[in-house]
């Protein structure tokens, strides 16, 4: 996503112990074509239960014993990151601004990030504003970010002594820090500090105040302190000086127990986009040097804030993201909480390390972006991920091309014994009972600082988040209704043609409701798919004169429009639904679906008992062998897909799909001696000719040309990127291009 970047994608498990690679990971000079490292040194920090600091590197840590893996790879396949990522933490300075600067690309990226359900949440080391205070900037920059998404040191500070009940009045001798009469805090830093203790209700002293004050050295003269001091905070200070260093000083040395907490370590920080400043660190390093003791450090890269944010949304960190421009603390920070990290270079044309200071060049004149619809089946995958992919697509095709056979198969004398919604509800029940099976299998796999998914407050919460699931379950509940009724009018292969026709309804329900954009080839496409199916002439319309008290051809059409726009709707509104709240659990999404979606046919099933008898009631009533390989095949059906999405992507569920028409067409024709008409064989010819031209990489929405310069593409809007930090998350389908990178030139190092 991020521009001008060498990216280091890396998935670290929050439990198992690994190495940090504080100076560059191998696998990066080899990507750029540069010579290997002349030497790689470990990065590693840890403290002990007694807050002691043990370094062996200038890179602070947090209270945990962390040592994290960098497998540093170049960003290849943006949408398999992106899918498998619930929420983007970003870090601010030098990625989202410079200075009072917005990056270009950023508004577009976030916008396609937000549009694809993700979580964005907004993270800086720069203690100089409140989150207030923030707001207000991203709202001056024109970003539309809420007070909720945003998470600065100075904040981090106020709730690290809320998390330890830091004393705020007299009553807090019942705590830990009994031996203070109150709960002081002297703050080195500026206004962002300050309003977030008042926030938070702690009281304070110093600030930007004190930076007028000076110190008048006199024979004997003695520094008075406060006593009831019982925590020093040191931020980013535009006011230092001395008399702060020794006031802070006097506190941590001489008040038990006192405090030494950092925002943060940083050396640099971004307050012009002409040069970068001495950062906060250079204010930490004087207490360091007057006190001889290392703080508590709870901005990145010390995980405070991580296991904040993941407690507050219930985040899975295997499932975030963090985007950063610096190793040393984004990256690290993202590594220390076993998330995945992306690293950004904001146009600059060297990589550094600011704890070690080494350097390898950015650039590099024979990197080639290819950018294919398919890219990551092309690549280098092992073996047993192809064969999975196989599996993939072979069951896919079994199961969806003998739904309709089944249904078939169920049928006596034209028509079913059993009722159909008995099906549908035996169907969703299977999928709960597997999903809660999911849920104890992950639940047993929760890592220490996550919640329980099995808890009753969790359950509730998220019960509550996603409520509108209960919009696409009753959609569902119709839509597979009706996938009966249309088998009383339609062989099984006409019955997949007709399905085809989702596709142009999703594509207009995309365009109008997600402004999903689509080229003039993809819309010619499916103009296509009409043709072919309108070349499948409807002739097997049985005989008689009615249907549900309609003319036969006037009902037929009918459930056809219903059976073409319910579940299509259904589709673009779960997706809806589910993106909306894409922090909870995917196994519990699928519970409360398909919970919902049961409860619907139940009580579908009380109405027809209502009107036909207490005989309804029998949901076995009817059932034979084939309804229930019927059932075990819908619901294997659902469960199939959520591989699909985790482990493939959904182009290959596409096209799997679509072969199941052809396996639809002859296994009817095998077995129940359906003719394969010529009218089936060019209307499936001219469906195939279809599916292939919509997802051909020469179809996708082309962007503007590049002009040595970056493309943001958010799925409405091409801007050029001329410095921009951003690259192109939506790794659509391009034609092969070579970039050139000169000193001055701004094309990406990496596949866009």
């Amino acid at each position: 996503m991020l521009s001008r970047t060498v990216v280091s994608v890396s998935a670290v498990s929050s439990t198992s112990p690994s190495r940090f690679l504080c100076k560059v990971n191998p696998t990066i000079p080899r990507f750029l074509g540069l010579k290997k490292l002349p030497h790689n040194f470990t990065n590693c920090t840890t403290w002990n239960k007694d807050l002691n600091l043990n370094r062996k590197c200038s890179t602070r840590m947090d209270n945990f014993t962390t040592k994290a893996s960098a497998a540093a790879q170049p960003l290849i396949n943006a949408d398999e990151l992106i899918g498998s990522v619930e929420t983007f933490i970003f870090d601010c300075d030098g990625v989202i601004w410079k200075g009072d600067k917005l990056i270009d690309g950023v508004p577009q990226t976030l916008d396609m990030l937000r549009s694809r359900g993700k979580r964005l949440v907004f993270v800086t080391n720069n203690s100089t504003k409140s989150r207030k205070q923030y707001g207000k900037k991203f709202e001056s920059l024109g970003l539309d970010v809420s007070e909720e998404e945003i998470f600065a040191s100075s904040f981090a500070a106020a709730a690290y002594l809320k998390s330890i009940d830091f004393p705020k009045d007299k009553k807090a001798s019942n705590n830990l820090f009994y031996f203070l009469q109150w709960g002081f805090v002297y703050v080195v830093g500026e206004d962002g500090i300050l309003k977030e203790l008042e926030l938070a209700g702690f009281q304070y002293l110093g600030g930007p105040e004190d930076g007028g004050k000076k110190i008048e050295l006199k024979p004997g003269f003695l520094m008075e302190h406060d006593k009831d001091v019982g925590a020093v905070v040191v931020g980013f200070d535009r006011y230092f000086n001395y008399y702060k260093v020794q006031y802070g000083t006097l506190c941590i040395r001489e008040n038990p127990g006192c405090l030494f907490i950092a925002t943060n370590r940083d050396a640099v920080t971004h307050l012009t986009d002409a040069q970068e400043w001495a950062g906060g660190g250079s204010m930490v390093g004087a207490f360091v040097g007057s006190t001889q003791r290392e703080p508590l450090v709870v901005g990145k890269p010390s995980t405070f804030m991580m296991d904040y944010l993941a407690n507050k949304f219930g985040i899975l960190k295997s499932q975030i993201c963090m985007v950063g421009d610096r190793l040393d603390t984004d990256i690290l920070f993202g590594q220390n909480g076993g998330c995945k990290t992306l690293l950004v270079l904001s146009g600059a044309d060297m990589i550094e390390c600011s704890v070690c200071h080494s350097k390898i060049s950015a650039n590099n004149n024979n990197s080639k972006a290819v950018v294919r619809a398919y890219d990551r089946h092309r690549s280098d995958v092992s073996s047993k991920t192809r064969f999975l992919n196989l599996l993939l697509v072979v069951g896919d095709c079994v199961l969806v091309g003998l739904q309709p056979i089944l249904v078939y198969m169920s049928k006596e004398d034209g028509k079913f014994k059993f009722s159909p919604i008995s099906v549908n509800f035996l169907t969703e029940t299977a999928k709960v009972f597997f999903a809660i099976f999911m849920l104890l299998i992950q639940a047993r796999q929760k890592k220490v600082g996550e919640k329980s998914l099995l808890s009753l407050s969790t359950f509730v919460q998220a019960a509550r988040n996603n409520v509108l699931l209960a919009v696409p379950a009753f959609l569902y509940a119709i839509s597979n209704y009706l996938k009966f009724i249309m088998q009383l009018y339609f062989n099984p292969a006409t019955v997949k043609m007709l399905g085809n026709l989702k596709v142009l309804v999703i594509a207009v329900l995309l365009k109008m409701i997600m402004k999903r954009r689509f080229s003039i080839i993809q819309w010619e496409a499916l103009a296509l798919l009409l043709i072919g199916i309108s070349v499948n002439q409807l002739r097997s319309l049985p005989e008689g004169s009615s249907a549900m008290g309609l003319p036969v051809a006037t009902g037929a059409y009918l459930y056809t429009l219903i059976f073409v726009s319910v579940p299509s709707f259904a589709s673009v509104y779960n997706e809806y639904a589910l993106k909306s709240q894409f922090e909870t659990s995917i196994y519990l999404q699928n519970l409360f679906l398909y919970g919902y979606g049961a409860i619907f046919n139940f009580l579908a099933i009380l109405v027809t008992a209502i009107f036909k008898g207490p005989s309804s009631l029998d949901i076995l009533h009817g059932h034979s062998r084939a309804t229930m390989l019927l059932i075990c095949n819908n619901a294997a059906q659902g469960i199939l897909s959520s591989f699909f999405f985790k482990y493939a992507d959904t182009i290959l569920k596409k096209y799997s799909s679509t072969v199941a028409t052809i396996f639809t067409g002859i296994a009817s024709a095998v077995l129940f001696g359906h003719a394969l008409t010529l009218n089936f064989i060019l209307g499936i010819s001219i469906v195939f000719i279809s599916m292939h031209q919509f997802f051909s990489p020469l179809s996708k929405v082309k962007d503007e040309p590049r002009d040595d310069s970056l493309e943001m593409v958010d799925g409405q809007n091409s801007q050029r990127s001329k410095d921009s930090s951003f690259i192109n998350m939506t790794a659509g389908a391009n034609d092969d291009a070579s970039h050139h990178v000169g000193h001055d030139e701004k094309a990406p190092l990496l596949p866009i």
